[in-house]
């Protein structure tokens, strides 16, 4: 199975090898999902980036950078929220910098999410391209990456304007892979009793999707 970011990656190569393949803005009228399929197993993604200007409750430093990245077809749950302690006037590196830039911050603390042994742990509104996560995640230590705890994430995704959307049927048109992909997204809600939305957040990205694997024709 395909993970979004690697799915995008590759999809100028898996639309030269599949002629019937077909990627643009679904607009309204593209069903979702395809009228004339059934069945098949669905794996949703989302992923939300932020940066919290001020103080955390129980955290310290005055700047905090977070990113949470849900993928049900096979990355699972994985993140970190970083800790920053910021000189007046200077901003931390953004979520996702590598290699990260020189800065006169200091790390003062991160919890690094990271758990590949949940499974459906999303649910994906197809009336309103809503994606809605909530549970108990593990979390880890840097080094040597073990199990330290869990955490609890309430995140809601929302999507925005028209998806990328993609069918790849097999070659005896007896099953169909279908995804749609938005590229922007609004999130709300809360990663480890922090929240990655308000008047003290700059919501840097977010996007979300779905996939569905081994459709089959509607009788």
């Amino acid at each position: 199975m395909t993970s979004p970011s690697r799915r995008i990656a590759h999809l100028g190569a898996a639309t030269a090898l599949s002629a019937l393949v077909l990627v643009g803005g679904a607009g309204a009228s593209q069903a979702d999902p395809p009228d004339g399929w059934t069945g098949g197993s669905q794996a949703d993604w989302g992923r939300v980036t932020w940066v919290h200007d001020g103080w955390y409750a129980g955290a310290k430093g005055n700047w905090h950078v977070g990113d949470l990245t849900l993928g049900e077809d096979d990355d699972g749950v994985y993140g970190s929220i970083v800790d920053w302690r910021c000189p007046d006037g200077v901003e931390p590196p953004g979520p996702l910098s590598s290699p990260a830039p020189v800065t006169t911050c200091k790390v003062k603390g991160r919890t690094t999410i990271y758990d590949l042994s949940v499974q459906d742990f999303a649910r994906y509104d197809h009336q309103r391209d809503l994606l809605t996560m909530k549970g108990d995640f593990a979390v880890i230590d840097d080094d040597p990456n073990q199990p330290i705890g869990r955490v609890p994430i309430d995140i809601t995704i929302k999507a925005l304007g028209d998806p990328s959307v993609s069918f790849f049927p097999s070659d005896d048109g007896t099953s169909l892979y279908y995804d749609e992909f938005f590229p922007e997204a609004k999130a709300w809600g809360r990663v480890a009793g922090r929240r990655v939305s308000g008047p003290d957040v700059t919501q840097v990205d977010s996007w979300v999707g779905f996939a569905i694997y081994g459709m089959t024709p509607a009788p």
